[in-house]
């Protein structure tokens, strides 16, 4: 599968899937194999949370692909719940600040995703 997300193109692989209720997939990091062809805004991104591009690259053979799963449920009164997990085989400071960081960055995405779903919603 591929995702567009405003100009960045991303690919995973669909691990898990139940119609209505689960959605999961796996994708490699997007960083490239040499620090040199890191883009700007990445290495200025891994800058800003203190990570060298070195220290990036010397952990990237590491880690595991990064897991995504959604898991869709009934809430109260005619609503959903989207659980969305995230993970990977990896601990350090700086990345459990790539995932906070993460968190953070994509919650647009994730905003726009509940007011798409809110206008499709039966009433």
């Amino acid at each position: 599968m591929v995702f567009d997300l405003e100009g960045s193109r991303f690919t995973g692989t669909i691990t898990k899937y139940t119609p209505t209720t689960r959605f999961a997939y796996e994708e490699p990091w997007p960083i490239p194999q040499h620090p040199k062809s890191m883009t700007e805004e990445m290495t200025a991104w891994f800058t800003a949370i203190g990570v060298s591009s070195a220290d990036v690259h010397r952990d990237l053979s590491l880690l595991d692909p990064i897991r995504t799963e959604f898991l869709l449920t009934n809430g109260s009164r005619d609503s959903l719940a989207i659980q969305i997990i995230t993970s990977t085989r990896r601990s350090s400071t700086a990345w459990d600040r790539f995932f906070k960081d993460m968190v953070t960055s994509t919650a647009p995405i994730w905003d726009r995703l509940a007011a798409h779903l809110n206008e499709k919603a039966p009433s």
